[in-house]
């Protein structure tokens, strides 16, 4: 329990002091992710096989419009879970697929940080 705490701890502490570029048009983006999953059903044994896995990919297709940027996106979601019933009599195996696109609207607030009006609020 106490090294995962500290894995908890140190990821928080690296995301947080983590620094970044402005994004630019033709700047890509990806992502991998993995999710935690559960029980949904506690009645019955229906279980995790394959936990919840995806990959995120963008592309930023404008210069700054506004305050921000236009990045367009894929992304796509694998899991997998089991569902036995009584244990010997029914078994089942169910497979998750989530493939889809995305817009985006990224915000380069940055600019307005010397602003005394920004600062007000």
């Amino acid at each position: 329990m106490k090294k995962k705490l500290t894995l908890i701890f140190v990821l928080a502490i690296a995301t947080v002091t983590s620094y970044s570029q402005p994004f630019a048009k033709n700047n890509h983006l990806a992502s991998l992710q993995i999710g935690f999953g559960g029980n949904i059903y506690n009645d019955y044994n229906y279980h995790m096989l394959i936990p919840p896995m995806g990959l995120q990919y963008e592309v930023i297709i404008t210069d700054k419009i506004g305050i921000g940027n236009i990045g367009i996106g894929g992304y796509g979601l694998f899991s997998a879970r089991i569902y036995d019933y009584n244990n010997a009599y029914y078994t089942n195996t169910r497979y998750h697929i989530t493939v889809g696109a995305r817009g985006y609207y990224h915000f380069a607030l940055a600019d307005f940080m010397d602003d005394p009006v920004f600062n007000k609020v």
